[in-house]
C-alpha cells in the first residue's frame, strides 16, 4: 500500500504499548496499530513517563490525609516540564505532525507542527469521576484545566471517545468545539468475526469490574438474589476484583477473579461466559464508556446498564439491551425481564445487539474519522 503521509508523524504515548492491560492503553495501542498498518512511516514514541518526584507524592498523600487541599503530583509543573524535556529529545526534527495518546501529559509541551490527540475525557471530567475534588488544591487544579484547555484550543484535532465527553470539555473549558471530534471506541480484546452463536444463553449473568463497589456490585448482587428466589437454576459470575466474603456467601453467586483477556485463554473463557450470559450488568458511578460493553455485545451478550456518562450513547434501550436509573429495582426488573423471556425472543435480540456492535464500533471506522481529519488539515493526502 502505498504511503499516505508525508513525513513522519509520530504516534506519542506514556504508555508501554508493548505491555498492553487492555484499558485506556489497550485504546492506544489499538489506533497505534491501525495506522501502522495503514502508513510505513508512523513513528512511535512511547513511554513518555518520568518518575513522579517522591517528595511530591508523599507531600500530597500527608496533606490529604490530613485534609489539606493538595498539589496533584502527576501533573505537578516540575514534572510537565520533564515530560516536555524528553519529548524535545526524542521527537525527530523533521516531524510532520503528533499524534498524542490522552490529553494532560501533554499540556506542558508547544508542538510547532499540526497535532491530534485523542483520549475517552478531559482532566476536568476525570477529577469529576474517579477523585475527591476537595482533596486537592482547587488553584491547582485550575492550573491543569486551564492549560488543557489551551492545549485543546491549539490542536489541530481533539478526538474523544463518546458525545458527552466531548460536550463536558466543551462546557468546561469554554471551547467553541470546532476542532473536536467524536472518535468512538472498538473492542480491546481479539473477538472472532463468528463470535455470535445462534443459540440461546443459560440461565446466568455476568458482573465484570476492577472496582466492585464502584462499578455497583453491591446492588448487583441484591437484585440477583431476588432472581435467584424466583429459579434457583440462576447463577451470578462475578470476574475482577474479590467482592467482600458476605457477597461470596450468597447462593448461586460464583466468583472467577481477574481474567486476562489478552491471553489465548482469557479469550477464550469470555466467549464462553459472554454466550451463555443473558446479559451483562453495570451500576457504574466511575465510568465514562465501558468497552467491556461492546465486548460483550458483539458475541451477542446485551447489558443491563445505568445512564452514566456515555452509557446511553452505547446501549440502544429495549434492543441491545436495558438503560436504567441508578437503582437496584430497575435493575431486578430488567433481569427478570430477561429471565421470562422465551427463546426465539432472546435469540433474537443476541443477533440484533452482535450486528449492532459490529456495524457501529470497529476500528475501521475509528480509523476513516481520523484519516478524514487528518486528510482536511493536509496531513494526509
Amino acid at each position: 500500500m502505498p504511503d499516505n503521509i508525508q513525513g513522519p508523524v509520530v504516534f506519542v504515548s506514556n504508555f508501554d504499548l508493548n505491555d498492553r492491560k487492555g484499558g485506556f492503553d489497550g485504546l492506544g495501542g489499538k489506533i497505534y496499530d491501525i495506522l501502522a498498518e495503514k502508513h510505513n512511516n508512523i513513528l512511535l514514541v512511547d513511554h513518555v513517563n518520568p518518575p513522579y518526584r517522591k517528595i511530591d507524592v508523599f507531600l500530597s498523600k500527608i496533606f490529604r490525609i490530613a485534609g489539606i487541599p493538595a498539589l496533584f503530583p502527576a501533573f505537578s509543573k516540575k514534572r510537565l516540564k520533564l515530560i516536555s524535556k524528553e519529548l524535545e529529545k526524542r521527537l525527530p526534527r523533521d516531524t510532520a505532525a503528533i499524534v498524542f495518546h490522552g490529553i494532560t501529559p501533554w499540556i506542558g509541551f508547544k508542538p510547532s507542527v499540526p497535532y491530534f490527540a485523542f483520549s475517552d475525557c478531559s482532566f476536568d471530567t476525570y477529577m469529576d469521576l474517579y477523585h475527591e475534588r476537595q482533596a486537592f488544591s482547587a488553584k491547582d487544579l485550575h492550573r491543569i484545566g486551564k492549560c488543557e484547555g489551551e492545549f485543546m484550543a491549539n490542536a489541530t484535532g481533539v478526538f474523544f471517545t463518546v458525545d458527552w465527553s466531548l460536550n463536558e470539555a466543551k462546557r468546561q473549558y469554554g471551547l467553541d468545539g470546532s476542532n473536536l471530534m467524536k472518535m468512538g471506541q472498538g473492542p480491546t480484546m481479539d473477538i472472532p468475526k463468528d463470535a455470535f452463536h445462534n443459540t440461546p444463553p443459560g440461565k446466568q449473568f455476568v458482573f465484570i469490574g476492577t472496582d466492585f463497589i464502584g462499578k455497583g456490585g453491591i446492588q448487583i448482587c441484591e437484585a440477583f438474589q431476588k432472581v435467584y428466589e424466583k429459579d434457583q437454576e440462576y447463577k451470578l459470575i462475578i470476574i475482577g476484583q474479590k467482592p467482600p466474603a458476605e457477597y461470596l456467601q450468597k447462593p448461586g453467586i460464583s466468583f472467577l477473579g481477574y481474567i486476562n483477556k489478552s491471553s489465548p485463554e482469557g479469550r477464550k473463557q469470555f466467549s464462553e461466559i459472554y454466550r451463555q450470559s443473558r446479559a451483562l450488568l453495570m451500576l457504574t458511578k466511575k465510568d465514562i464508556f465501558p468497552i467491556v460493553l461492546i465486548e460483550a455485545g458483539l458475541y451477542g451478550c446485551p447489558a443491563v446498564a445505568n445512564k452514566q456518562s456515555g452509557i446511553p450513547e452505547v446501549i440502544q434501550d429495549g434492543k441491545t439491551g436495558y438503560l436504567i436509573e441508578s437503582s437496584a429495582v430497575e435493575l431486578e426488573n430488567a433481569m427478570m425481564r430477561l429471565a421470562e423471556q422465551d427463546d426465539r425472543e432472546l435469540v433474537a435480540m443476541r443477533q440484533f445487539t452482535s450486528h449492532f456492535y459490529a456495524e457501529n464500533y470497529s476500528w475501521e471506522q475509528i480509523y476513516s474519522r481520523i484519516h478524514t481529519a487528518m486528510s482536511k488539515a493536509g496531513v494526509v493526502h
